[in-house]
């Protein structure tokens, strides 16, 4: 057996058949030593190795539910055979069918395992299906038997931070990182955990650290969500990204070009790749215009890699294409292909790098025109997104050589609403443990967004405004517990900060009225959150900064009417929400606004928004049946 291919070694008594195997096998000559297995299946079809080698040289080529079957039949003939277990478990685990290759695991990593990477294997596949202890159990058996294995580190990080456990997760994943420093991706994993829990005492220098590492090493890579979170400037982000994408893309061969061109004398065919089709942020967003594209001009396909929640925004998701196609348990060059039989003009990641993104399916180039939109606020970097969709405040054209992309602009704000989201039944301010009396200032951005800097600005809005109160999501005590502390030392009663639950989308709703000024974090501003806000009637303040996520509720403000409330400086910012805190009458003024707003301003339009979209598409494919590259597409304003 060739220790590069990982296959097992054949028994030595076979024919010269089986030699054939072994060498086409350890040469990854992967078609011909299935064509001489199948030969040996037609004599010996129950036969353990014939079975599991199938189950081998099917995985290697990607077709996961074949290798599943040859596993499966392997162990029925051989129910002890620990490799055709491990063959099963690790292709349901790229399915994500984790509930069952969990259970596989849990026989391969019993109690008398002593194969450390075995343990993380099986760890990780725990984390994944929800076993938490027997992930822990997992990682702290791995550890016993090789203490400076950094992935049990690591991997122990992940379950932790599952579980809530950030700032013990933090010190799992520096743990990883003092064991194996060229591998700073676990530097910034312990940047956004303590982030999470808004611990932040290690936070200057361990950012310094990552923007330093990853200068000084063009090899080096982080998640590109945690770099952005981490407030890496465009520039770097940009670089960033594009490591990734080429580390994606690079052994990836795409398939052949389709030479599909849109004449304009059909339906245009647009695809959009996901695993959010369900109850999430970004369909509560994008799911109204979804619906209002128009179907005689449009034919719209879904590629759902996303599970099936049983939630509303799920049956409106389906029922709003015209084809909405599982690709969850294929492959990525599975998926890719069915995109190209499929012969989609325009396809659109709706992804990107956030969390559970398959963007393997990109790279195979299935479409002639891949476009990156709404989920991943950041360029992606990569040679396979012709554009970003975007607009002219959140990626001006000046700011292009941020982007890998072409910057594809919508005339108002890119983030889309929904206008059919209902507003629950109204509130008290006792009911949601607020003082009845005072300036209810509040900011229900994820913890990951409060900076040390940002709270420091908080803080001195308060100390202005007597009375006042800061009401935040609680979304994980620690991170309560720590912000609370931090209020204290700077000599503020630490329950001026309000903790609100989550909750149902239309309660909250409901209860945001009750706040009279939504402040938000910098450098990740609002996204879907100050959408609530400014639906719910209560005006947002912002920072305006370089970088994509740093942009976003300027835009959202702007094409809501209130540029006012768009800052470029902490004072600036500072200044104004204290002068609006003292000043009812504005409020009032700004809050009568919005209600207008909401029956008129284009962030509100669906039905404007969905022809502003489709027009951009229009230009997009126009280029491309004109034999022309993607180039900047600014906005064309009605």
């Amino acid at each position: 057996m060739s220790k590069r291919s990982g296959i097992r070694p054949l028994r030595a008594d076979r024919s010269a058949t089986t030699e054939h195997v072994a060498r086409a096998m350890a040469a990854q000559q992967w078609q011909q030593a299935e064509k001489q297995l199948h030969a040996a299946a037609r004599v010996q079809p129950d036969d353990d190795w014939v079975l599991l080698n199938l189950a081998q040289v099917t995985r290697k080529q990607g077709r996961l539910a074949e290798a599943i079957d040859y596993a499966t039949r392997a162990l029925r003939a051989q129910p002890g055979l620990a490799i055709a277990r491990r063959i099963r478990a690790d292709c349901l685990r790229q399915q994500a069918r984790y509930a069952e290759a969990s259970m596989d695991y849990a026989q391969i990593a019993d109690s008398d395992c002593q194969d450390a990477e075995l343990l993380v294997e099986a760890g990780l596949c725990f984390m994944s299906a929800q076993r938490f202890q027997d992930s822990i159990g997992a990682y702290l058996r791995a550890m016993t038997i090789a203490p400076d294995l950094a992935r049990a580190h690591m991997g122990l990080g992940g379950t932790l931070r599952m579980i809530g456990m950030y700032q013990e997760a933090a010190e799992s994943f520096r743990t990883a990182y003092l064991l194996e420093p060229r591998l700073i991706q676990h530097l910034g994993h312990t940047i956004f955990n303590h982030q999470l829990a808004c611990s932040w005492g290690s936070m200057g220098a361990d950012l310094k650290a990552l923007d330093e590492g990853l200068r000084a090493d063009h090899a080096l890579t982080v998640d590109p969500f945690i770099g952005m979170a981490a407030g890496l400037n465009a520039e770097m982000q940009r670089v960033l990204n594009s490591r990734v994408a080429r580390q994606i893309c690079d052994p990836i061969k795409p398939l052949p070009a389709s030479g599909l061109r849109w004449d304009g004398t059909r339906r245009l065919r647009v695809g959009y790749v996901s695993a959010d089709f369900c109850n999430h942020a970004t369909m509560l967003l994008w799911i109204e215009a979804l619906e209002l594209h128009d179907r005689a001009r449009f034919e719209i396909f879904l590629y759902s890699y996303s599970p099936n929640d049983g939630s509303e925004l799920r049956r409106r998701t389906v029922a709003a294409a015209e084809h909405f196609v599982e690709v969850g348990e294929l492959s990525d060059l599975q998926a890719a292909q069915r995109i190209r039989d499929d012969q989609i003009d325009i396809l659109i990641d709706l992804k990107g790098y956030i969390k559970d993104a398959r963007p393997g399916i990109m790279a195979y180039r299935p479409a002639p025109v891949q476009a990156a939109f709404l989920a991943y606020p950041g360029t992606m970097g990569s040679p396979v997104h012709d554009y970003v969709i975007s607009d002219a405040v959140v990626s001006p054209i000046e700011l292009a050589r941020h982007y890998s992309e072409k910057i594809a602009q919508l005339p108002h704000c890119y983030q889309p609403n929904d206008r059919q989201r209902r507003i629950g039944t109204a509130v008290s301010r006792t009911s949601q443990g607020l003082p009845e009396s005072g300036v209810v200032f509040c900011c229900f951005n994820q913890n990951y967004k409060i900076t040390e800097s940002g709270f420091g600005s908080w803080i001195r809005i308060l100390r202005e405004v007597p009375g006042s109160v800061l009401w935040l999501l609680g979304s994980n005590p620690q991170a309560e517990r720590n912000l609370r502390a931090a209020l204290e030392s700077a000599g503020l009663d630490p329950t001026r900060i309000v903790f609100a639950p989550k909750t149902g989308i239309a309660d909250h709703l409901a209860r945001l009225q009750l706040a009279d000024l939504f402040l938000d974090t910098l450098p990740v501003n609002a996204h879907t959150t100050a959408s609530d806000a400014l639906w719910a009637g209560v005006p947002v303040l912002t920072q305006q900064g370089e970088a994509f996520a740093a942009r976003v509720a300027a835009s959202l403000v702007r094409a809501v009417g209130q540029p006012e409330l768009v800052c470029q400086t902490a004072d600036q910012y500072v200044e104004l929400a204290v002068e609006l805190a003292r000043s009812p009458q504005q409020l009032a003024n700004l809050r009568a606004r919005l209600r207008e707003a909401r029956e008129r301003s284009p962030l509100f339009d669906s039905r404007r928004y969905a022809r502003d979209f489709e027009a951009l598409l229009v230009r997009m494919a126009q280029r491309q049946a004109q034999g022309l590259p993607p180039d900047h597409l600014p906005a064309c304003r009605d």
